[in-house]
């Protein structure tokens, strides 16, 4: 996804945001649901060991 020729720079405040949000800047991809490169297929979603929403509402 980073080598897209013809997608927009993103915004620096709104990247500094998104490497809060997710704990670091090694941790982006996983945050946003996305493979790694390198990484092996299968392994997008939540980190383990956290509940969607739909899981906790009652």
């Amino acid at each position: 996804m980073r080598d897209e020729p013809h997608r927009k720079p993103m915004d620096p405040a709104d990247l500094r945001t998104l490497t809060a949000a997710a704990g670091g800047p090694d941790r982006i991809e996983g945050f946003c649901g996305l493979t790694p490169t390198g990484s092996a297929p299968g392994q997008t979603g939540p980190p383990p060991g956290t509940k969607s929403k739909k899981a906790t509402r009652r």
